[in-house]
């Protein structure tokens, strides 16, 4: 079995959404954490 890597993104602005969505196209990695200035920009990339 295959654990999953997780990966934590630092700011939620234009290059940390490209990263994000890369990492879709990656089997074993998981986004687990953002980290940003403010909750609601945190918020908004989740989404």
């Amino acid at each position: 079995m295959v654990r999953k890597v997780g990966v934590g993104i630092i700011g939620s602005g234009f290059v940390s959404r490209i990263h994000a969505e890369a990492l879709k196209h990656v089997p074993d990695a998981e986004i687990v954490a953002v980290a940003s200035k403010t909750r609601a920009h945190v918020e908004k990339f989740a989404k």
